[in-house]
């Protein structure tokens, strides 16, 4: 019986042993393998960290003025950065990055990095979106618009810090699109009380994107550089027979009558004073430090000019069933009568502006001239009669702003090839 017992405790011995002998490399391998996935991920966690400190000082030396964000998305990078993605940036502890910045819209920038670990073995990208919110409507005011007879604005939405009025046949178009921190009347009936946009079928119909009118709406605050405007008006020489004189710049009140200006689109007029645009052409910006007027528009207004269809344009045109209102044009039938596609040229007609115009003071304006660009008011705009603003993106994306706001709209990461040479996402 005790001889049994030793040969069980033997047999219990040998087991024992023969377990821990597979166990034990079995435990070395795994720590090894640990202690390898440890020091990955820590050189991970390393070149992730680095390209983040590539993407914060990208952003530290764009916020050292305006003029970096603005030149950037107009594609030119701050001189000397090394923002190029070919320079490679070695002040972080523990390895090296690159830094590219681009150009992705008017009012889109990229900022990407790329980091590595020191010792080669890592690489992580991050990369991120800036925003801003520029003039991206055909007509903005900070007081009232009120719109009346046949003024219509087209492919671009209208904004105001204030009311929008609608009345006569101005009420029975539902196009484009309106928002109003105000309320837009008489569409909204509810005033303070939800909801502050339309929710109708008739508003929301077909793939029309998003209400037709919104109350109670958040308008950012945009401020034009009028220091920067001035010193380009006094550096600028018009055609002769400008009543500006001989630079582009006037401290009195002036009418432009008569006169035509297609030199280039950057050609600038700062009016200290009232400013009247009647019978005239001008391709350009005009900026005004008081009251503003759209006149008479014959003269050397333009008939036929050629100008491309925005990309979005259609969006504010996708519904087509408002037959069952009143006297109302269906917007969808009216794009579609008029023949425009997106991107494609058409031709306009009394073009009295091509680009920007902005005034300090009120807009009026009960004539048929039209505008193809933006207009931006610090006041009021009551408009009648037969005026036309045509929204056009590229004519007025180089505005002179003072207080843009770049916000970070997306954060991602990408996965570098290789460092030299990172595949970079814009």
């Amino acid at each position: 019986m005790l001889k049994n017992n030793k040969g069980q405790s033997l047999v219990i011995i040998l087991g024992i042993s023969l377990l821990i002998a597979i166990m034990i490399p079995t435990m070395i391998f795994l720590l090894h393998q640990e202690a390898k996935w440890t020091v990955k991920q820590k050189k991970t966690v390393t070149a992730f960290q680095i390209a983040e400190a590539g993407l914060d000082r990208a952003v530290w030396k764009m916020n050292e003025n305006a003029t970096n964000w603005r030149n950037a998305a107009q594609g030119t990078i701050p001189h000397g950065s090394g923002f190029d993605g070919n320079t490679t940036f070695s002040d972080v502890a523990g390895g090296v990055y690159r830094i590219k910045v681009a150009r992705v819209s008017d009012t889109e920038i990229a900022i990407m990095a790329a980091g590595r670990d020191d010792d080669n073995r890592e690489l992580r990208g991050l990369y991120s979106i800036y925003g801003t919110d520029l003039l991206d409507t055909s007509i903005r005011t900070d007081g009232n618009i009120s719109m009346s007879g046949n003024f219509e604005v087209h492919w671009g939405p209208i904004k105001t810090k204030g009311n929008i009025n609608l009345s006569g046949a101005a009420e029975k178009r539902f196009y484009p699109k309106k928002y109003a921190t105000g309320n837009v009347n008489p569409r909204d009936t509810t005033g303070s009380t939800p909801p502050n946009n339309c929710t109708c079928s008739i508003c929301l119909s077909g793939s029309y994107s998003g209400p037709e009118w919104t109350s109670l709406a958040t308008i950012p605050d945009i401020e034009i550089d009028l220091d920067r405007y001035k010193t380009l008006a006094q550096n600028y020489r018009p055609p002769p027979g400008s009543p500006t004189g001989t630079s582009g710049y006037r401290e009195s009140n002036v009418t432009f009558n008569n006169f035509e200006d297609n030199q280039t689109s950057t050609a600038t007029y700062y009016i200290k004073g009232n400013m009247t645009l009647q019978n005239s052409f001008i391709r350009g910006r005009i900026i005004v430090e008081g009251n503003a007027e759209f006149g008479a528009a014959g003269g050397k207004t333009k008939d036929n000019y050629p100008i491309i269809v925005p990309a979005g344009a259609s969006k504010h045109y996708r519904c087509n069933n408002f037959g069952s209102v009143g006297g109302a044009t269906d917007p969808w039938t009216f794009w579609t009568g008029r023949g425009w596609v997106e991107n494609s040229s058409t031709t306009l007609n009394k073009v009295a502006l091509h680009g920007f115009l902005f005034a300090t003071g009120n807009l009026t304006g009960t004539a048929n001239s039209t505008v193809i660009g933006g207009v931006a008011i610090k006041g009021n705009a009551e408009v009648a009669g037969t005026p036309v603003v045509y929204y056009s993106p590229t004519t007025i994306s180089p505005i002179e702003y003072k207080n843009l706001s770049w916000q970070k709209t997306i954060w991602r990461e990408f996965h570098p090839q290789n460092f030299t040479s990172p595949n970079w996402p814009y």
